[in-house]
């Protein structure tokens, strides 16, 4: 007869004892292999986790590339388009220009003629009309003159007009160019 605890088993044998230790080992290593494997695919899980977060972040990067391309294409078709115009209104600037200086050469040539047409006149016709001529224009006349013509023509007017004409020739600039 066998004899039992007070659980109801049977003690173990010291013939059983190898075999129980085998039995404990195997399952200790069971469990250490089951913690492993767990620990393994807690790994996995996470590194998926992080290829999912990478490759999002790629996705992101490949959008935000893809804005930036497409900028710079609008920024480059901009930046042509401003050369364009710099180089379109430079011509017109220097157009203008050109015309301007045509112009002023023009109204330099008509203030010469003016002024040989006056210093023909005797100093009594020249006074006269150059009376009735508003004072910009007789101002610049009697400055192109010959002093001794001016002096001659400015002597036959009325003192009042003479003295206003002087004035306004003192304060005739020369006008320079702003560029």
């Amino acid at each position: 007869m066998s004899r039992r605890t007070d659980s109801g088993q049977r003690p173990v044998t010291a013939g059983q004892w190898p075999a129980l230790r085998y039995c404990v080992s195997a399952v200790l290593v069971l469990l250490l292999a089951a913690a492993l494997l767990h620990g393994a695919l807690q790994e996995a899980a996470g590194q998926d986790d992080l290829i999912v977060i990478v490759e999002k972040k790629k996705r992101e990067l490949k959008e935000k590339e893809d804005t930036l391309r497409e900028q710079e294409k609008r920024l480059e078709v901009l930046r042509k388009d401003v050369e364009e115009r710099i180089e379109h209104y430079t011509k017109l600037l220097s157009q203008m220009e050109a015309a301007l200086k045509k112009i002023e050469q023009i109204k330099a040539e008509n203030l010469d003629h003016m002024v040989k047409a006056y210093e023909t006149m005797t100093a009594d016709e020249a006074s006269s009309r150059l009376s009735a001529a508003d004072e910009q224009t007789a101002a610049k006349i009697l400055m192109k003159m010959k002093s001794k013509k001016a002096a001659a023509v400015m002597a036959q007017m009325d003192p009042k007009r003479a003295a206003t004409l002087t004035e306004a020739i003192t304060k005739i600039e020369k006008k320079f160019p702003s560029r």
